[in-house]
């Protein structure tokens, strides 16, 4: 599949994606009966396996504390680490609808954490990712959007889990997704998502090669340059950091680009590439 042709539906996605960011909490994601089935790695689940997880999306859905009984029966099959088969879908949309219906800071932080421990499952092949991908990241996305504060409990295991989902999947299929949230237009991105959503942005060129880095480049740099001059120092630095990702990936492909900045930001992005690049590998951002 070709940047190009993902792209090219950049409008019903981003329409889409307001969908789900404003939707009623419903727990509706259960009712996605076509991904249930999805083998995430083994062909079909042992009784056991399908009998624990049985038991613990069950309890998941009756919410309060019995729905953070049932996340604690399901963590330890995650943190195993052991292929899921065909209970890998049925997970996926447990802890997508655990999620979308728990909004406490205790729970939402145990609901990422089981979902960081899923996408690091190592038996699960990305494409098993294709059928859910826009709704785990518009579900990560929804967790940043609702804290008001950098200081929220729920920062670190949201981030963590938006860039181990950009480290794993098809970087194909997500980039459009990413630009589309990016995008300008009348609903900006809050200041608690903005860094983390260029972050996660990041991980893309290096993963998607020098061909394909290079015809994304230009959708991502117009939408990058602008958050150079953002006021949030946080976010400054993480549009700069892009910028060097793709630098780095695309070598002198990528001059143009810099050549055509402002001198004052050209300066600021080739200082940063000079100095920062060898310390960019870290996951969170710091200010």
């Amino acid at each position: 599949v070709s940047i190009q042709s993902l792209s090219s539906t950049s409008s019903s996605t981003s329409s889409a994606a307001s969908t789900i960011l404003q939707r009623t909490r419903s727990g509706s994601f259960l009712n996605m009966t076509s991904q249930k089935t999805i083998d995430g790695g083994n062909g079909i689940a042992s009784p056991t396996l399908s009998s624990k997880v049985g038991s613990a999306l069950t309890a998941m859905q009756l919410g309060g504390e019995e729905g953070l009984r049932g996340l604690d029966l399901l963590s330890p099959v995650l943190q195993e680490d052991r292929p899921l088969g065909t209970e890998f879908g049925r997970i996926v949309l447990g802890l997508l609808d655990f999620l979308d219906t728990n909004v406490t800071d205790e729970a939402r932080m145990k609901g990422l954490a089981a979902l960081n421990a899923l996408l690091s499952n190592r038996h699960a092949q990305p494409t098993v990712y294709n059928s859910f991908l826009f709704h785990v990241f518009t579900s990560i996305i929804q967790c940043l959007e609702d804290v008001d504060s950098f200081e929220s409990p729920i920062i670190k295991p949201a981030s963590e889990c938006l860039y181990q989902l950009a480290s794993v999947v098809d970087p194909v299929r997500l980039l459009p997704i990413i630009l589309n949230y990016l995008k300008p237009g009348k609903d900006l991105p809050s200041l608690t998502v903005l860094p983390y959503a260029v972050h996660a942005l990041g991980f893309i060129p290096a993963r998607l090669g020098k061909a394909a880095c290079l015809q994304a480049a230009a959708e991502i740099v117009p939408i990058i340059t602008p958050l150079i001059d953002h006021p949030q120092s946080l976010i400054r630095k993480e549009a700069v950091l892009c910028y060097s990702h793709l630098s780095m990936t695309l070598g002198e492909a990528f001059t143009p680009y810099l050549d055509s900045l402002p001198t004052t930001k050209r300066r600021l992005v080739t200082i940063f590439i000079a100095k920062m690049l060898p310390s960019s590998s870290s996951l969170n951002p710091s200010s």
